[in-house]
């Protein structure tokens, strides 16, 4: 209390600077004369006291002058002055100062009374029972100001204090809102910056890692205004500041933030103001903080993320007459996050009159009988007669129980096969309202061998990633709202009816969905999971030495080596194809023409582990598919999904920590897999979110680390984990990152094994050939299959020029790059292939040229072609004959596996090892691999591997090595 005072009246006497003055604070301590041991040098405490007070004053303030008539309720006041200090503003306002018994002794003692000022002697600030007192009739707006009081209460003090205040203020008419500061529960200072207060660090002993945990402990509370200045004023903490949320997953140490508690929904009405005109919030959305700096609008079928920044602004702005604080450039600021939101259809200028439900997850569920049947009400549809009616027309004779939900992912369903299934053989979900209807799937009562709840619930939260990363580090379930028109219900009701008793009739395990407004029929797969809590515990995928085993081939000349047809493959995936319970969505053709090349694309979702702000398109990865058939095309783009899909890390892989030298087996350390050049690293350090920044390992250095095995010697070795797994939550991506580079997907293991080692290959000889700008003879397209060939130009010819480059090295199997130049506008475009067949080779080189075309043209890529400069390199070599298709030896092999057989010994020859871990995850059908041959190079520039330099003087294709400032300066982030 006395330390405030002093840094007050310090910043008052000696530093103009900090902007602030509290002439009543240097007359009490000129009246008090007491020894505080504060050194008036110790400018950063002086400041961090008064920039905190000049932050509250602002907030008061901005209250007042909304609200001149309100009261004022300053909770732990001390020895504050901000009731006299605001006077000119307040002097409509009542004013209570409330602290422990001997403070406001105190304070009655050296502060002049004023009319409008009181104060409040308490005994017990935790129980709130202060408040009981303090509520007008007149039901007047009511700020508590609680400045430097939280950290100072015990977590449980403080958690049970704003509780009490919530309880209270939810009991009364009057609108409340709470300015309170916080720290994060990890902060701490050091003791010194107060001299001699404290000989050690000072913890404090509660607070929250973010504003969003306040309205975990206080229901109904919204966060509308962030207010804390002080690292945009001081260097110091700002540093500070900076360093804390490095460590801390984005969040702050200290945070100033204004609480309001929901109101009733007429008083809400008048609040947002848009120069003279009221909005509304879109209330299909749930408005929630996500977390480090996030903000989040949630709905049944869309999203919509902004910055915490954002959404207070606009809030602040709409709330406070179109005027903030900090002047004309943040409300310049607060216009333009208006405008997004109402350009996202959040913000709204009428109140939507339509029925908007919100689950409530913590009622018990209704339990009725309706003839033999039972049914349940999870639903807040107000016309349960109506339910009833429906469930008595479906006129099924097994007992059922009829369950009705507004949300599939309701959490009471969990227990319902236990609980609700007495005397029932069979149970049913059913949703009917929102914009999706649901209708299934049919659930045994016994569910032993079958799909149960718990696997169409795993189903469904894959394909809801947005509100599953709401719901992390929160308890329960996100609620969404749900609209439910009657009209609608009873217009479609006989559909309704007769899509049930199918279901029913035909007992159906699949979801079945209804749009609501185009009635619109989807039927959706619900397979049992191998990880559903009902039939399995979730195991450790744990790796072993791969026995091949024979796969006799389909010959094709499209897409590669096979042992069933593209055709075949596609329907083997149709049951984890669906935008709803699916691991992949549908296929989306992003061309035309029959006669054309086909270039097809599909989604899978992910939630993102990284920390700090997210976009919409962080929780989505696309795939695409290349083919001279559409068949080909389509299962290319669902192998590449899968493939990607079960690169992501899950929880249930393999893995150990920490020292690579202290490991049972060899371990493969970040600089043998990606090898960096000191220039490199120097770069990475000024850019470390660039997408292969890195740090160079300290030895000893501690990982998380993954098991492969050798295809040579079948032997065990260690790789971080992070190179093996895609969307890991460990810091390890600080040393070594994920890429894609040998991952592959195959109908068989040994399938999957010869595509990923082919990618490998391709990729070692184009970064040779790209990097080192190296001439290579040209090949001949006259012996490809003429329907290939003809669908190829039917694709090219009219506005490209392209042609094929030989780019095989020493592993001796075929590596192609297709060039293609745009006949108008010169810009180039690439495509590679790799494969013992050199036709095929060349295949996939021109298949994924187009496909580069195509999304290039529609989607945009990473890599800029348009800054390809136009040189030899790109072109077929003078000096070398062309190749024709007899200049590449093939010894037919009828079995895949002996493919890979031969894979492996190449490998070996060369002096490399190659490893495979087996990635496959039981649900997604196909069999996946990452192979790793560690000490080949990758497109993305590695400038540190000798290989690079070295290969092209050894295979004679140049006669000097480059230095690593002759390289191609143009990376290939393919």
């Amino acid at each position: 209390m006395m330390y405030t005072l002093e840094a007050r009246a310090l910043a008052t006497l000696y530093y103009p600077e900090f902007q602030f003055s509290d002439p009543y604070a240097v007359a009490i301590k000129n009246e008090v004369k007491a020894a505080i041991p504060i050194d008036r040098t110790d400018k950063d405490f002086i400041f961090s006291i008064t920039e905190r007070a000049k932050i509250f004053d602002q907030g008061t303030s901005a209250f007042l002058l909304q609200n001149p008539e309100a009261i004022v309720l300053s909770l732990g006041c001390g020895l504050c002055s901000r009731a006299n200090r605001l006077q000119e503003i307040a002097r409509g306002s009542k004013w209570i100062n409330v602290d422990l018994k001997n403070v406001i002794e105190v304070r009655n003692v050296l502060y002049e009374e004023q009319a409008n000022i009181s104060n409040k002697a308490c005994d017990d600030i935790e129980n709130a029972n202060w408040l009981d007192e303090l509520w007008n009739p007149d039901a007047l707006p009511v700020l508590l100001v609680m400045e430097g009081v939280s950290p100072y209460l015990t977590q449980e003090k403080l958690e049970k204090l704003l509780y009490n205040i919530g309880r209270k203020v939810r009991s009364q008419t009057a609108k409340v809102s709470i300015l309170f500061d916080y720290c994060h529960p990890d902060y701490s200072y050091d003791g010194t910056i107060i001299n001699n207060r404290s000989a050690k660090k000072v913890h404090f002993q509660a607070g929250f890692k973010n504003a969003s945990a306040i309205a975990a402990v206080v229901p109904g509370i919204e966060i509308i205004g962030h207010y804390n200045t002080l690292a945009a004023n001081s260097p110091a903490y700002a540093s500070a500041e900076a360093e804390f949320k490095i460590e801390n997953n984005g969040e702050l140490p200290y945070e100033i933030v204004l609480l309001a508690f929901d109101r009733k929904e007429e008083e809400r009405k008048k609040d947002l103001n848009y120069f003279g005109r009221p909005l509304f919030w879109n209330k299909r959305y749930a408005r929630q903080a996500a977390g480090n700096g996030n903000y989040l609008f949630l709905a049944e079928a869309d999203h919509f993320i902004c910055t915490q920044q954002e959404y207070d602004t606009a809030v602040s702005f709409l709330l406070n007459g179109n005027k903030l604080c900090n002047g004309l450039q943040e409300e310049v600021f607060a216009v333009y996050c208006v405008n997004l939101f109402q350009d996202a259809g959040l913000l709204l200028d009428q109140e939507q009159e339509e029925l908007v439900l919100i689950p409530d997850y913590a009622s018990d569920p209704k339990e009725i009988s309706v003839g033999q049947h039972k049914v349940l009400l999870l639903t807040e549809i107000p016309e349960t007669s109506l339910l009833l009616e429906f469930v008595k027309e479906i006129q099924i004779a097994i007992p059922t129980l009829f369950v009705f939900t507004d949300d599939a992912l309701d959490p009471r369903l969990n227990g319902l096969e236990t609980e609700f299934l007495n005397g029932i053989a069979q149970w049913v979900l059913l949703k009917l309202s929102g914009e999706q209807w649901m209708l299934g799937p049919l659930f045994p009562a016994s569910t032993s061998l079958k799909t149960c709840y718990n696997c169409l619930s795993l189903q469904l939260w894959r394909n809801q990633p947005v509100r599953k990363w709401a719901g992390k580090d929160k308890p329960g379930v996100v609620s969404v709202p749900v609209v439910f028109s009657i009209d609608r219900f009873l217009n479609q009701r006989t559909l309704l009816v007769d899509t049930l008793k199918g279901i029913m009739t035909e007992k159906l395990s699949v979801l079945t969905t209804i749009d609501a407004l185009s009635a619109e029929i989807a039927v959706h797969p619900v397979n049992p999971q191998h990880y559903c809590s009902q039939r399995d515990e979730l195991a450790e995928n744990r790796q072993s030495a791969i026995v091949f085993s024979s796969r006799p081939k389909t010959k094709t000349n499209d897409g590669g080596y096979r042992t069933i047809s593209p055709a075949q493959s596609i329907k083997n995936l149709e049951s984890i194809i669906s935008p709803v319970t699916g691991i992949v969505h549908p296929l989306n053709c992003l061309t035309g023409a029959e006669d054309a090349l086909s270039v097809y694309s599909t989604v899978f979702f992910k939630v993102p582990q990284k920390q700090g702000l997210l976009k919409s398109e962080d929780f989505i990865q696309y795939s695409l598919g290349k083919g001279i058939s559409k068949e080909q095309s389509k299962i290319s783009a669902l192998s590449e999904a899968i493939e990607r899909y079960n690169a992501m890390y899950d929880g249930t892989e393999e893995c150990v920590y920490g020292a690579g030298d202290q490991l049972d087996a060899k371990a493969f350390f970040p600089e043998t897999l990606k090898r960096y050049s000191q220039d490199q690293l120097l770069r990475f350090a000024q850019n470390l979110n660039g997408r292969q920044a890195v740090k160079e390992m300290p030895v000893g250095t501690e990982l998380h680390w993954t098991p492969a095995y050798s295809l040579l010697n079948r032997e065990k070795a260690w790789f971080p984990f992070t190179f093996c797994y895609s969307n890991t939550p460990y810091p390890d991506e600080t040393y070594v990152r994920f890429d894609s580079n040998g991952c592959a997907a195959g109908n068989t293991i040994e399938e999957a094994v010869l595509q990923g080692f082919l990618e490998l290959i391709e990729r070692d000889a184009v970064a040779v050939w790209w990097y080192n700008r190296v001439s290579r003879p040209a090949v001949s397209l006259t012996e490809l299959n003429v329907d290939a060939l003809g669908k190829i130009k039917n694709a090219l010819d009219e506005n490209w020029d392209y042609w094929i480059l030989d780019l095989t090295h020493d592993f001796g199997i075929p590596v192609v790059v297709a060039v293609g130049k745009h006949k108008i506008s010169k810009e180039f475009r690439l495509g590679f292939g790799a494969h013992p067949e050199i036709s095929i080779a060349v295949t996939r080189a021109l298949t994924e040229l187009y496909q580069i075309i195509v999304i290039n043209k529609q989607h945009k890529t990473a890599f800029k072609f348009s800054q390809i400069a136009d040189e030899p390199f790109l072109y077929p070599a003078t000096n070398i004959s062309q190749k024709v298709f007899k200049d590449y030896p093939l010894e037919v092999r009828a079995d895949i596996k002996e493919d890979v057989e031969y894979c492996a010994a190449q490998t070996a020859g060369l002096g490399f090892d190659v490893f495979v871990l087996n990635t496959t995850r039981p649900a997604a059908l196909l069999h996946t691999v990452k192979v790793i041959i560690p000490g080949l190079i990758f497109i993305w520039p590695e400038l540190g591997n000798r290989r690079l330099f070295d290969l092209p003087v050894q295979l004679c294709w140049q006669t000097e090595k480059l230095s690593e400032s002759e390289l191609n300066k143009q990376e290939l982030f393919l």
